[in-house]
């Protein structure tokens, strides 16, 4: 696999030899400390990983959120721009 950064390097290695996908979010730079799993609603917006458009995102996926904000979507597999590390 590519070098990323350390810390996304450590998550890969760690995925790969247990098999068990796992992903890391920077908490420092969000002022909203409303971090949930859950059903996403209406309101929520996805920014895709490599993307500059945001997406509208339909009721009842599971997603990673802070606030409205989606970090990743779709049983928290897809990234978005606004959680990358």
């Amino acid at each position: 696999m590519p070098s990323i950064n350390p810390i996304v390097d450590l998550g890969n290695a760690i995925s790969l030899k247990y098999t068990l996908p796992m992903g890391a979010h920077d908490l420092g730079n969000i002022d909203d400390k409303n971090i949930e799993v859950r059903m996403s609603k209406k309101e929520d917006t996805f920014l895709p990983f490599g993307g500059n458009e945001v997406e509208q995102l339909t009721e009842n996926e599971v997603v990673y959120t802070v606030g409205n904000q989606v970090r990743t979507r779709r049983w928290t597999w897809r990234q978005s721009e606004y959680g990358k590390i």
